[in-house]
This record gives structure tokens, sequence and C-alpha cells, in this order.
């Protein structure tokens, strides 16, 4: 099932800004972001008016310590 989100302000990973933004994905991955309403068709549109959409965060702080001193 392919969802549209359409209205909705995008930062994207490498720096770029989309607002009134449009994105297409389905339940594995992200198919077409757009600048505007013009991808292609969808099962399901929601209106994303006032949104933001980045990328999730990931917390990659490790202590090397910690994994050479395991079991002392």
């Amino acid at each position: 099932m392919i969802t549209k989100i359409k209205n909705i302000d995008i930062f994207t990973n490498d720096g770029e800004f989309i607002e009134n933004g449009c994105i297409l994905f389905d339940e594995s991955e992200f198919k077409e972001i757009g600048r505007d309403d013009s991808l292609s068709e969808c099962d399901i549109e929601i209106d994303g008016n006032g949104k933001l959409l980045m990328p999730g965060f990931v917390n990659c702080h490790t202590h090397i310590y910690s994994t050479l001193s395991r079991g002392m």
C-alpha cells in the first residue's frame, strides 16, 4: 500500500530543506520525494500541513574501553 504525505516540510540527510514537499512511501521504504504534489498515484493521502519530516536520529555513542575491558 502506497502512502503520500503532502504539504510537508522535509529536511533530508544531505542538508537539503524542501518546503511544502511531498513524499511517497510503502511499508519498507521511501519511493519518491518531491517539491510539489505531482508525485505518482497512491492508496492513502495525508495532509501534513505545518509538520516537519526529518531523518531519525541514530545514537552511535560508544566507549572503546568498555569493549576492551569486558570481563575485567
